[in-house]
């Protein structure tokens, strides 16, 4: 991955599936997208941003509707077209996707492949290494070692 960005190794990718799994929100139990309903924390334009792409990605052309759905499952928050279309139109200026018209419709899929990876590549990582970061401070909080990260140990 260019861009000096985080890079997911196999062993952290295991420790991020389990942790999932032990949300409680097994595979046959989670929505198409494989976000759990409500998983999605934020209701930030950037969060609408990469999980659109992601969607896009994950499902090729898909229409608007599809897109604003599937965030609002994966929110749990109810989400307008006038925060998804923007957003929708925001990758397709940056080159991250394009649509094709169909009749009454305009249906969304990946624009720039490489660009589109790198981008979620690195948003992977960042919120990897926060969902590390805070399953370390939840076991230290539960009284473990939190896997020895830097000190506030009990006194």
């Amino acid at each position: 991955m260019s861009g000096g960005g985080l890079s997911l190794d196999d062993a952290q990718r295991r420790k991020l599936e389990a942790m999932v799994e032990r949300s409680g929100a097994g595979a046959d139990e989670r929505p198409a997208t494989g976000v759990p309903d409500g998983a999605l924390p934020y209701k930030t334009a950037e969060a609408r941003e990469l999980f659109a792409l992601a969607y896009v990605a994950n499902n090729g052309l898909v229409n608007g509707t599809e897109v604003r759905e599937a965030i609002q499952e994966a929110s749990g928050h109810s989400v307008s077209p006038g925060s998804v279309y923007p957003t929708l139109h925001g990758l397709e200026d940056n080159g991250l996707i394009e649509t094709e018209s169909f009749s009454r419709s305009r249906r969304y899929g990946v624009g720039d492949g490489e660009r589109a990876r790198d981008r979620l590549g690195r948003a992977a990582a960042d919120h990897a290494a926060v969902a590390l970061f805070l399953d370390r401070a939840a076991s230290a909080a539960a009284g473990g070692d939190g896997d020895g990260g830097g000190g506030g140990g009990g006194r």
